[in-house]
């Protein structure tokens, strides 16, 4: 008799683990409350994973808003700089 291979194992494994997947839902079966239990927690779960995905891009956007208002703040001042420049000496 020769040994199964790794594949034939694991498809055997997986067909006793549908069996008794099966078995446990006929003598075990959930009720309404546990499954909006279960969607409960999965919404939540989701709703979290969704902020912690949105903070990253807010953090950039901030960042960038930040760059912005630098960049604008620096051409006023320059432009402020460059009219100083030309009223100087000159009062005729």
């Amino acid at each position: 008799m020769s040994k199964p291979s790794q594949a034939e194992l694991e498809q055997k494994f997986e067909k006793l683990a549908a069996e008794l997947r099966k078995g446990w839902g006929k003598t075990h079966p959930m009720t309404e409350k546990e499954m909006a239990a279960v969607r409960q927690a999965v919404r939540k779960q989701w709703q979290e994973e969704q902020k912690e995905k949105a903070k990253p891009q807010e953090k950039s956007q901030a960042k960038q808003e930040k760059k912005q208002a630098a960049k604008k703040t620096k051409t006023q001042k320059k432009s402020k700089d460059q009219d100083r420049g030309r009223d100087m000496g000159h009062s005729h």
